[in-house]
Formats: C-alpha cells, structure tokens, sequence
C-alpha cells in the first residue's frame, strides 16, 4: 500500500520473525502495524491479507457472534513463492526453480499482475562497440597523446605503443560484446 494514502479499517500488528527483520530497511524494529487488506478476487487462499518485507500473507478473520469472546482472531498462512503461481507452496517447492513453465501459470500471472516486460536488450557487433570505443574522449585523448609522442620519439617504438593500446581497446570491445551475450541469454 502507498503510505499517502489513508486507510481506514482493520490493522494488525504483526511480530517479524528473523528473516523478516533481516530484509527490512530497518532491522531494529520488532514489530510493526500493517493494514488487513481484502482480497481483490477469488483467486486467493484467503479473503484478507498483509503485506509485509515483499510478500504477502494470507489471512481468514473469525469475528465473535457471542458478546463472550471479545478478540477477533486470525488465522495466517504465508503466501510466500505460491502469490506468483496457482499452485500450493508444497508443489512450487517440489518443482524446483523451473518459474513459470507452462502457459497456465504464464497466463494466470500475467492476469493477477499484469503482462511481463519482455527485455530484449540489442547486442552491437564487436566493430561498433570498437568504433564508439574509440570515439569515447578518454580514447582520443589517449591515442592523441600517444601520436604526438610518435613526433618526439623513435617511431617505431612509439607506433607499437599506439598499435598495443589500439590492440586492447578492441580487445576490451570483444570482452563487453561477450559479457552482453552471457547477460542476455539469462
């Protein structure tokens, strides 16, 4: 929830457990006081849940009918890896970390939380990311300086030096080039 908003309805306040404290931006704090949210639709385990540290607990309310019993109680299950899938938490565990591999799964996510970006992130060829090297103002001022010493010096050692350094730009464009492959292909 956006903590702009009001809200005005059921809080609970919620004990976090190790791990909870572990993720949160502030470690120190114990507790905290998290709206009781209602479930948008009947894909849920339960009609109310919290969110707490990025995922979400589900939550059934049993309200008193007798003027004896005063508390309202909660009974909490943790949503936790099955809020992404329509599975149980048993069954996402026994699959692995497969995510969502069948067109089921892709579909219900998709409409619980929106279409996926798909991020295609364009490779360039080595001799571009070379050329954009070598435009870049540090490059040019290197290979600049190492010209004008080709001037004042023996030329032949000088131009080894300029082709060494021009050698390990293109060997460094060749580098970023693989990298981006091995990104792109996880």
């Amino acid at each position: 929830t956006d903590s702009s908003q009001t809200h005005t309805g059921l809080a609970v306040l919620v004990r976090k457990s190790k791990r909870d404290r572990d993720m949160a931006k502030d470690s120190s704090k114990t507790e905290s006081i998290q709206w009781l949210l209602r479930s948008e639709n009947g894909d849920h385990p339960a009609p109310y849940y919290i969110e707490l540290e990025q995922r979400r607990v589900y939550c059934h309310i049993s309200i008193p009918d007798d003027s004896k019993q005063k508390t309202i109680s909660l009974k909490c299950l943790d949503g936790g890896p099955s809020f992404f899938v329509n599975e149980s938490l048993v069954q996402v565990i026994a699959r692995g970390s497969k995510g969502l591999s069948t067109v089921e799964d892709l579909n219900y996510a998709q409409r619980r939380f929106a279409p996926y970006n798909d991020i295609n992130v364009p490779i360039p060829t080595v001799n571009d990311a070379f050329v954009s090297r070598l435009s870049s103002p540090l490059a040019v001022l290197q290979l600049v300086g190492k010209l004008l010493t080709t001037l004042e010096e023996n030329f032949l050692p000088a131009m080894l030096n300029v082709l060494s350094n021009l050698g390990q730009h293109y060997m460094n464009a060749k580098k970023s080039i693989i990298a981006a492959r091995e990104l792109s292909n996880e």
